[in-house]
């Protein structure tokens, strides 16, 4: 069977990748934070790259955001609750190749007990498309979205008394993978 017509599985480098995200705070500025540990895979189809699989996961009390309090909140099962939901997880449904210079990843983001849709913009997987026939040992990868939190379940404290709030909602992702083939 030729390598064409066969998956080609990559997993992802933790040590040389991060999970990382930003969100408003006081609408103002931006708090950063990561998760430390979390896995992924990564299924290549060199013959059909459109049907490419991505999964992945993030242990969600690996969370820091340089502030031990709040990290310590969002621990607590008020929020990411990891005692009863120890990961957040990734699985792509579609890889969408209509435009090579703009490469989108679909997939179904599980925070909890819920479930949606998330869309991720992709740089460092075209070139690799592009040539099938010189599938390397590793890739870099960047990707980045956004997700309302609010759709997860994940809901900070109500509003300020000053009116506004105190989390925004939007949450921005930044990926950025260091993927080995296996």
């Amino acid at each position: 069977m030729s390598l064409e017509s066969q998956s080609v599985e990559y997993r992802i480098v933790p040590e040389r990748s991060q999970v990382a995200f930003s969100v408003k705070h006081l609408m103002i500025a931006k708090v950063k934070g990561r998760f430390e540990r979390f896995r992924g895979i990564f299924r290549l189809d060199p013959e059909h790259p459109s049907q490419s699989q991505f999964e992945g996961a993030v242990e969600v009390a690996s969370i820091t955001t340089a502030d031990a309090s709040r990290d310590e909140y969002l621990r607590t099962n008020e929020f990411f609750d990891p005692k009863r939901f120890p990961e957040m997880k990734f699985s792509s449904t579609k890889v969408d190749l209509s435009a090579r210079d703009r490469i989108r990843i679909v997939g179904t983001l599980q925070v909890k007990e819920a479930r949606g849709p998330v869309e991720l913009e992709v740089e460092g997987l075209g070139e690799l498309l592009d040539h099938p026939e010189k599938l390397p040992s590793g890739i870099e990868i960047h990707a980045w979205g956004k997700i309302d939190r609010r759709e997860f379940g994940l809901v900070w404290p109500p509003a300020i008394e000053a009116g506004g709030v105190l989390v925004g909602n939007e949450v921005e992702i930044d990926l950025r993978f260091h993927w080995v083939r296996t």
